[in-house]
């Protein structure tokens, strides 16, 4: 099941940014640029906009691209196009770098399962490629408690030394 949400954003009297959302609705169909004008073109109607004069903010799949071409302005998402800049900037051909990235998420995943999490101040936070500066998020949440996850990871290994 595939949803749609449309939002709007302006400025009050008072020159105050606004949000609300419209709708959400599902789509029954594939998200065809077609489909997709359309739903968001009744969405426009029923707020007694005029679609001419709208704005549409998406990201730049091509199905986004010509459901609006021709029907209103559409401009990509800022955070979207700058989440594909350091996407591609962290494939970067460096071993060691993509080592650490690497051994980071493994780390992470680590605490999450194995129930380590509960004995940190903070969570640590997974790497995630939709969101631009996650990954940024996840090396600081390693980085700030560098020492209790190491000593955590120290205590494992020696209970399981222990063990053997």
């Amino acid at each position: 099941m595939s949803y749609l949400t449309v939002t709007a954003h302006y400025f009050d009297g008072e020159m105050n940014l606004r949000s609300c959302i419209l709708d959400t609705g599902s789509l029954d169909e594939r998200k065809t640029g077609d489909v997709l004008a359309k739903s968001v073109e009744d969405v426009v109607k029923e707020f007694g906009l005029d679609y001419r004069k709208v704005t549409i903010v998406t990201d730049n799949a091509s199905n986004m691209i010509s459901a609006f071409r021709d029907r209103c302005c559409r401009i990509s998402c800022f955070a979207h196009c700058l989440n594909l800049v350091v996407q591609d900037m962290l494939k970067v051909d460096d071993a060691d770098f993509q080592s650490m990235m690497s051994h980071c998420k493994i780390l992470v995943r680590h605490f999450k399962h194995a129930g380590l999490q509960n004995q940190l101040d903070r969570t640590l936070k997974q790497e995630c490629p939709t969101r631009w500066n996650a990954t940024y998020i996840m090396m600081e949440s390693i980085l700030e408690q560098y020492d209790k996850v190491h000593d955590i990871l120290s205590n494992f290994l020696e209970s399981c030394a222990e063990l053997n």
